[in-house]
């Protein structure tokens, strides 16, 4: 049996991966500086390899709106990317999955959902060594690489991190929130079904070189994701509405205006293409990828 290869294994999606792939799962730890090469040398030394599915990364953190952090964001996102290619292709191990961010093409959707051949405008040094690491992967196409990129949006699951697990939270415990008068389009995924568009990824002979959007089939308003935790966790939702443009002011005066963009603005994707070419669709839902996400706050809580 060929093993496939994941690094950041250990992290929210993967452990979903790992879950996903079975017996077939190597994990593999990497950091910045490490002997890539030689530790895949000695892997394909012991059993055959398939591919890698590459998560690990430096994840989203307020800094990385900062073009300060953009140093420790391409070391670790782009040049450790670029390594662990090139240590791919000394391997002879030509499938690699990159997991990737929605957020390389911009942080709202222009108007439409998103498509894979849309022009990059990454608004965070996150987004940016993303957008610089598929650039890198996919240049190596030319000396035998399998580069395939997969770009999901927010992801939700048990134990998710950052602000939908902050949202969630104000959402169990009955906070306020003043997106009621919202009315935007965003995108989400399942971390059940990101996993599993990975690992089938990782293996379709027709996936190489491809660029991926991944995307539940139906987007949600901010509201509607408030109603939807709500019902995953047992409580009424409490939405006060505000109208946008207030909420944009508070956003600019508090120096939390991307944050705010993320509950008002749209960011959806067109995940059909991916669906066509790759024979996938997102079997688990929002729904349930929620109510993990609240079973696993409540847990959380009560320890």
């Amino acid at each position: 049996m060929q093993r496939i290869i994941v690094t950041g294994a250990s992290g929210f999606v993967g452990r979903h991966v790992l879950a996903a792939l079975g017996d077939a799962a190597l994990p593999l730890s990497l950091r910045s500086g490490d002997p890539i090469a030689d530790r895949l040398a000695a892997i394909m030394d012991v059993g055959p390899v398939g591919g890698i599915i590459h998560l690990g990364a430096r994840a989203h953190r307020a800094d990385a709106a900062a073009a300060s952090a953009l140093v420790p964001y391409r070391r670790d996102n782009r040049d450790l990317s670029v390594a662990l290619g090139e240590a791919a292709l000394a391997a002879g191990i030509p499938r690699l999955v990159f997991c990737s961010t929605i957020g390389v093409l911009g942080a709202r959707s222009p108007g439409r959902p998103f498509r894979a051949d849309d022009p990059s405008h990454p608004a965070t040094v996150y987004a940016r060594s993303k957008a610089e690491a598929e650039r890198a992967l996919l240049a190596m196409a030319d000396r035998g690489l399998e580069p395939v990129i997969v770009r999901p949006p927010l992801v939700c699951g048990a134990d998710a991190p950052g602000n939908l697990a902050r949202l969630a939270r104000a959402v169990i415990r009955g906070v306020p929130l003043p997106v009621g008068a919202v009315r935007n389009r965003r995108s989400l995924i399942n971390a059940k079904d990101l996993a599993d568009l990975l690992a089938l990824a990782v293996r379709h002979p027709g996936a190489a070189g491809g660029v991926f959007l991944a995307g539940d089939r139906h987007p949600m308003s901010t509201p509607d994701l408030v109603r939807h935790l709500a019902r995953a966790a047992g409580v009424s939702p409490r939405l006060v509405a505000v109208p946008v443009p207030v909420l944009r002011l508070a956003g600019t005066l508090t120096g939390r205006g991307r944050m705010i963009g993320q509950l008002v603005d749209d960011c959806e994707v067109d995940a059909g293409p991916t669906g066509r070419r790759l024979d996938w669709y997102p079997a688990h839902g929002l729904d349930e990828g929620l109510r993990a996400l609240a079973d696993s706050l409540r847990t959380r809580d009560r320890r």
